[in-house]
């Protein structure tokens, strides 16, 4: 079926094709970022403050995009998948596929809830370095939601587990909790979440003085997290 990259360029094609045939599906999940920035708005539009909250919303927001687009990406097509992998489909050029055009829609879905949060709100630390921030924990979300596709056997299971997973990246935050009350093992949790560093990213960029550093940790930590679930992703498609 021709190399790796060739795989993954047709299979990147079709994928994307049926995303935009898919139009009433697509909607509903573009639909859902200019709902929360508006929802974000409501609640923080008439006091004119950034809290803490709200850069906890951000991030928990960025991370719901990308695992509920790719939650039943793989599990709607196992059985082609099985039927092509017999005549030579690499499954790494497969999860591949879906995390490119995965990638595309998290892109557009935080562009356009930082643009409109920021139109009202007016976001101190910049827009487009929030940006790289949400989209960064959209692709480690979208990683999440793969891995889970590829570990289910049904589309609805894989719908239901999508809250699962996010529960632990709301219980393990400092905004949820001060680390003054915790215990070594919730932070050490903590360090897991994605949640955890896109929050302490878009905090840190709203801070008198930014330390970049923190800001290039935190999109490496998401970075990371993302190859290691998209690896997982492929040794389970190898089974």
């Amino acid at each position: 079926m021709g190399s790796r990259s060739d795989q993954t360029g047709i299979l990147a094609e079709r994928y994307l094709e049926i995303v935009w045939g898919d139009l009433g599906n697509t909607f509903l999940l573009l639909i859902q970022a200019p709902v929360i920035a508006l929802c974000i708005v409501l609640v923080w539009g008439d006091t004119q403050t950034v809290t803490d909250s709200l850069w906890f919303v951000l991030a928990l927001s960025a991370v719901w995009f990308g695992a509920i687009n790719s939650c039943r990406e793989i599990v709607k097509e196992r059985d082609m998948f099985r039927r092509e992998r017999r005549v030579g489909l690499d499954p790494t050029a497969y999860v591949l596929s879906k995390i490119m055009i995965l990638a595309m829609l998290g892109f557009i879905q935080c562009l356009c809830l930082i643009y409109l949060v920021n139109l009202k709100l007016k976001l101190p630390g910049g827009e487009l370095l929030h940006f790289v921030v949400l989209f960064m924990a959209s692709l480690a979300g979208s990683s999440l939601g793969l891995a889970l596709s590829a570990f289910v056997s049904t589309s609805d299971r894989a719908v239901a587990g999508v809250p699962l997973l996010l529960l632990p990246q709301v219980l393990f935050s400092e905004a949820v909790m001060s680390h003054e009350h915790s215990r070594w093992t919730v932070k050490l949790l903590e360090n897991l979440t994605m949640t955890s560093w896109a929050y302490d990213g878009l905090k840190n960029l709203a801070a008198t003085e930014p330390n970049m550093g923190t800001f290039f940790q935190g999109c490496l930590a998401l970075a990371v997290m993302s190859a290691l679930l998209l690896g997982l992703t492929i040794f389970l498609m190898r089974r």
